[in-house]
């Protein structure tokens, strides 16, 4: 009886435990802050970084690195540089296509150029298609929704609201 028991008050103590993170999750629910370099620059060198693109997808094999820097500059968001040395970030666009019979997806990093350390990536998957026509109009869907993901990821964040004011 006394071995059920100290069984009982250890799965008890461990339930306790694993509970504890799980709260303090739940306490601190905001979300972690997107890194002070992503929203302040001013600069940014656009790396090309993918595969060359499919014919299925893409017009012309570097069309992923074109429609995303062209993409970038009509935002008005950032000054293009030419050099990496000279940027405050750098984006490095990849089209990777067909990871392990996966639909192909965009895929962007956001470097720091100084310490070539990632400081976000984003992602956006290609839609399947059975049709050149819809894997072109797909992988445009992807590219409009990865630089809108850029746009929404720099907007600075929203005050918290005072109440009773």
């Amino acid at each position: 009886m006394l071995k059920l028991q100290q069984v009982l008050v250890s799965c008890a103590v461990c339930v306790t435990l694993l509970s504890v993170p799980a709260s303090i999750a739940q306490q601190n629910s905001a979300p972690a802050p997107t890194p002070e370099q992503i929203l302040t620059a001013k600069k940014v060198f656009v790396s090309n970084a993918a595969e060359k693109c499919a014919n299925f997808f893409c017009s012309a094999p570097d069309q992923p690195y074109d429609e995303f820097y062209n993409g970038i500059k009509i935002t008005g968001r950032y000054d293009l540089v030419g050099a990496p040395a000279e940027a405050d970030l750098v984006f490095e666009i990849n089209f990777v296509s067909n990871p392990a019979n996966q639909l192909p997806r965009l895929k962007l990093l956001i470097l720091d150029p100084k310490t070539h350390i990632t400081l976000w990536t984003l992602d956006e998957q290609v839609g399947a298609a059975g049709r050149q026509s819809t894997g072109r109009k797909n992988f445009e869907k992807a590219m409009s929704s990865l630089i809108r993901d850029v746009q929404m990821l720099t907007l600075p964040a929203a005050p918290a609201s005072s109440k009773g004011k």
